[in-house]
């Protein structure tokens, strides 16, 4: 009953709508006085923000999403997504940056503090990861499609004026085993940079007869495939999956241990259900054989999905998304050990759940690890009064014990900008200094329960908690 008494006591109540088309909405009291994760007063409005619109088009009311975000050693955040163009139903992606108090920072993006990239092609483009490089310039990748599609690697220096790109394309890149047919699917979901500044990138293509592989590539600073990485087959790319698969691979994040190799945290779909998989590589791009069962891979059948996952100081992997458990979908959190296997002393087996009860859903698309080693989730709950989404940030002990500290000993906080809309958290941020937490997400501008769309449109939004 404690969780039906705290989704029914988020409401609305402020919203003020600006001139520019930007809005600013701030949160309920309820979720004000929480003793830890405190909304941050001098963040926005109450906390919170709002934006519809954000690029200097006639059409309001546009599909606006963001999907990720970085923070500076100053606070700034640079965030990054996609903004339907001008109400045509195609969108560009977006990449804006904010100040350390949440407002738009008009110095970046030649005075708007906003950075629409049309990549030339009628497609709809998409930015799905973002990163600082030592330089402080920004890269980000993400993909274009439907008619025409590929992986999309964009460099902008620190005033978001001066770009460089690269497309990478199965068409033309002959990339083993993905189809060479220009309408077919390539998507990059998530990079992370290393020590030398370059960037591996994690994605999918699409195979001649359907089903789609992992990809991975590693590039120089400026999105340059490194053609070292991974070349048993097709030079610069590493390639799971074959022709004569029935599933889908698909790469959802990617991240670096401590001797900088990657680990690509991915989903394996078939007709009847989805499981999560890892894949650790070594540098040189082949698998780690030392891990995972003496394979490289984890795929231990899981009915779940994948979303992000992180590697903590001991070397243990959490892997977060959601898992069915029969009935109605969980927020899930795996953690497996630093040779890779399910840790048995996290939760159930290596698995630890949050059910919100009353046949409800929840998720998980992110996860930090704080300067204490507690484990920070950000996703959505669905809420009792209306079962529409609300943002949600848990907290968990090192021992993956909600941390009674936290949101007046619930350990978790379910915020709403309204609570007939649906609203999520789609990425989130530990400030290395102050410890405040941010997330970005999305909220719809209406009350229908469905996704966001041209005809649907989302805001996009961001909170900083204390």
């Amino acid at each position: 009953m404690m969780f039906s008494r705290f989704f029914l006591a988020i409401i609305l109540i402020f919203l003020c709508s600006c001139t520019d088309k930007i809005s600013l909405n701030s949160l309920s009291q309820e979720a004000n006085s929480l003793a830890a994760g405190v909304l941050d007063s001098s963040f926005g409005v109450g906390g919170a923000v709002q934006i519809d619109n954000p690029a200097a088009y006639a059409t309001a009311s546009r599909d606006d999403i963001f999907n990720a975000m970085i923070q500076d050693s100053s606070g700034n955040i640079f965030a990054v997504g996609t903004s339907d163009d001008n109400g045509t139903g195609e969108y560009n992606i977006l990449l804006m940056k904010f100040n350390s108090t949440g407002v738009i920072d008009t110095s970046f993006g030649g005075g708007d503090g906003v950075v629409d990239i049309n990549t030339g092609i009628t497609a709809n483009d998409v930015g799905s990861d973002v990163a600082l490089l030592s330089t402080g310039e920004i890269v980000l990748v993400g993909d274009l499609g439907p008619t025409v599609t590929g992986m999309v690697f964009s460099k902008w220096n620190a005033a978001g004026t001066s770009e460089t790109r690269e497309r990478y394309q199965a068409a033309t890149l002959a990339i083993d085993s993905c189809d060479t047919t220009v309408a077919k699917d390539d998507s990059a979901k998530a990079l992370a940079i290393n020590s030398s500044d370059q960037v591996y990138i994690t994605g999918s293509c699409t195979q001649a007869n359907g089903p789609i592989n992992l990809l991975v590539t590693r590039t120089n600073s400026s999105g340059v495939v490194d053609t070292s990485f991974s070349s048993a087959v097709t030079p610069g790319w590493f390639n799971y999956g074959t022709a004569l698969d029935t599933t889908d691979q698909e790469g959802n994040d990617i991240f670096l241990d401590s001797s900088g190799n990657p680990v690509i945290v991915g989903t394996v779909v078939n007709t009847t259900a989805s499981t999560i998989f890892l894949i650790k590589l070594l540098a040189d791009g082949t698998f780690d054989t030392s891990w995972g069962g003496g394979d490289g891979i984890i795929d231990d059948g899981t009915n779940g999905q994948s979303s992000r996952g992180i590697v903590d100081s001991s070397g243990r992997i959490y892997l977060v998304g959601r898992s069915f458990d029969g009935a109605d979908w969980d927020m899930t959190i795996w953690r497996f050990t630093a040779v890779g296997v399910l840790d048995p002393t996290w939760g159930t087996g290596g698995e630890l759940d949050f059910n919100p009860g009353l046949g409800l859903k929840a998720r998980a698309h992110d996860i930090k690890i704080d300067a204490s080693g507690n484990i920070v989730v950000f996703g959505f709950t669905e809420g009792l009064a209306t079962s529409r989404d609300n943002l949600t940030i848990w907290r968990y002990t090192s021992e993956g014990v909600l941390d009674t500290s936290f949101a007046s000993g619930r350990g978790f906080i379910a915020n709403t900008l309204s609570n007939s809309n649906n609203d999520q958290g789609k990425a989130g941020g530990i400030h290395s200094s102050t410890g405040k937490l941010i997330v970005v997400g999305t909220i719809r501008q209406d009350a229908v329960d469905t996704p966001c769309g041209n005809a649907n449109p989302c805001d996009i939004n961001l909170l900083r908690f204390e």
